[in-house]
């Protein structure tokens, strides 16, 4: 009974967001009454108590909310000045081939968006960047959504990460929070970058047999090397860079990188094909008419020419300033972290502590900087500045509402044990319920759970939210390591994005493709399965 009535939260969030009516926040903020009623009502706690933790998770949700919504303001001033236009315009001069633009622009450009906003943002922006060069927008955004797997559990400079650690840090023992963050980031960067090295050859399988007649299986075997470089070219950086400098570079350098090697490839012929691959004549003209309605840049403040080292320069500065703040031996981290802001004792409460390191938070330095900057040199006047702002608060308050609501849910989730009913907290309950039914075989159940997280949410973020304290305490439980549960939580959360429906919606409604979503969701979920039994196969080997 109790274990029913602690899973209660959980279970409701799962079967709001999978009927499809709710918005994320509002499943949140339904899932946080039921839970605070019945951590005070059946575990009773002491109202103060309790008041105490939901406010230390607002607290921490402020952290999460300026990385994301500085990436995101500093993309919108990125678009507003031209410079993403100015990007997707070098992409197309590099090669005619689709199945080549598809690799540059969906994986390698689309993780480069990742890692530095996340939250939708890169599948939203290549599936059109994609649409305008000719692909049909279908095709668009299915290439563009398998694509966005392996770089999103390090997106928007690690969001995942560092809301998984700043959820569960309470519990973790026998090593230091730091510690477990570096296992946790080589185990999760290694997993999923065994699946990585074959996205590139699952996107052009798509879309080869998904918008062609013939040719096919040559279509796709001749770019078997192209697109094994192109995975290996991401990869490896991605796999070094998080064991050996941290969860903030994977993705967003390691992109870099991989732009580099794949476009130099490119130009020089390296495993290009002597056949260019294209769709069909007729259906290209379609496309066509079909791009051109499609808007996602506004038109007003759009700089027409820009030259690509202007477009690149403050992407290319952002990755300056997060190395530097972030090597040790520089001193300049140690100098942003003694900045930070503390509040003892949230609300009166002993022990229930905040720390607000605003200094050495991404979204403030370097994102929200730069952008900041970026508007007096693009020459944006207050009108184009103002749409900027506005826009950023749109697209981040969604969010922003549902991190709110979760985390001060988990917060209650995770201390019900500090109650006066003598019952342990509602997470141990539900672990103990989970060890049960899954026993040793916990291991490949942990993905799933991640997957679906990201599925019913629409976000690697809010799927860690909901569920990686639960896995946690799993993995204490089971006697299994935690950073590789809570690794195995993150890359489910990060390949959920392949089909989660608010992707989905977002990419069709850039692109034109409303009313294809089902068949969107049906052809992804072939690669998704894939990659997960990889997974699945490389922890039998671990």
């Amino acid at each position: 009974m109790y274990i029913f009535l602690a899973s209660l939260p959980i279970l409701l969030a799962v079967i709001l967001m999978l009927s499809g009516r709710w918005k994320a926040y509002t499943v949140m903020a339904v899932s946080f009454i039921v839970c605070s009623i019945l951590a005070v009502c059946v575990w009773k706690m002491e109202f103060h108590v309790a008041f105490g933790y939901m406010m230390t998770g607002v607290f921490k949700t402020i952290n999460m909310v300026f990385i994301f919504g500085g990436a995101i303001f500093l993309l919108n001033v990125m678009k507003a000045g031209g410079a993403i236009d100015a990007i997707s315009r070098g992409f197309s001069s590099i090669s005619n081939d689709r199945r080549i633009q598809a690799i540059m622009i969906a994986w390698l450009f689309g993780a480069f968006l990742e890692g530095s906003a996340g939250f939708g943002t890169p599948a939203a922006l290549a599936a059109p960047l994609l649409t305008g060069l000719g692909f049909p927008p279908v095709a668009a955004c299915t290439v563009a959504l398998i694509a966005n797997s392996t770089p999103v559990a390090f997106g928007a400079v690690a969001t995942p990460v560092t809301t998984t650690v700043t959820l569960i840090q309470e519990g973790i023992t026998g090593t230091s929070v730091q510690a477990f963050e570096e296992s946790m980031t080589s185990n999760l960067a290694f997993l999923l970058g065994i699946g990585g090295i074959f996205i590139p050859l699952l996107m052009i399988l798509m879309l080869v047999f998904g918008y062609s007649k013939k040719r096919r299986l040559r279509s796709v075997l001749e770019m078997i090397p192209f697109t094994l470089l192109a995975g290996l070219a991401f990869v490896l950086p991605y796999v070094l860079l998080a064991r050996f400098v941290g969860a903030e570079f994977p993705t967003v350098i390691g992109s870099l990188i991989g732009m580099g090697i794949v476009i130099g490839a490119a130009k020089m012929g390296i495993f290009v094909p002597e056949y260019v691959w294209d769709f069909p004549e007729n259906q290209r003209e379609t496309v066509r008419k079909e791009a051109e309605s499609v808007s996602f840049i506004p038109e007003e403040g759009r700089v027409r020419e820009m030259t690509l080292v202007r477009a690149w320069m403050p992407y290319i500065c952002i990755g300056v300033i997060l190395l530097v703040t972030r090597i040790p031996a520089l001193k300049i981290k140690d100098f942003l972290k003694s900045l930070a802001y503390t509040k003892i004792s949230v609300r009166g409460v002993e022990g229930i502590d905040y720390t607000f390191d605003w200094a050495y938070n991404p979204g403030i330095i370097p994102f929200l900087l730069v952008g900041v900057l970026l508007i007096f040199f693009f020459r944006l006047n207050k009108r184009q500045t103002k749409s900027i702002v506005k826009e950023t608060f749109i697209k981040i308050k969604p969010l922003t509402l549902a991190l709110l609501f979760g985390m001060a849910m988990v917060q209650l989730l995770s201390n019900t044990d500090y109650n006066h009913s003598g019952m342990e907290s509602m997470l141990s309950l539900i672990a103990n319920g989970i060890v049960d039914v899954t026993g040793s075989y916990y291991l490949l159940v942990a993905p799933l759970i991640g997957v679906l997280g990201a599925f019913v949410s629409g976000s690697c973020t809010v799927s860690c939210l909901m569920f990686a304290p639960l896995q946690f305490h799993v993995a204490q439980t089971l006697g299994l390591d935690p950073a590789l549960v809570i690794a195995l939580q993150i890359a489910g959360g990060a390949l959920g994005n392949m089909v989660c429906m608010n992707n989905v919606v977002a990419v069709t409604s850039a692109t034109g493709a409303a009313g294809n979503e089902g068949k969107i969701i049906a052809w992804n979920m072939i690669p998704l399965a894939i990659y997960v039994l990889i997974i699945m196969t490389a922890l039998l080997f671990y």
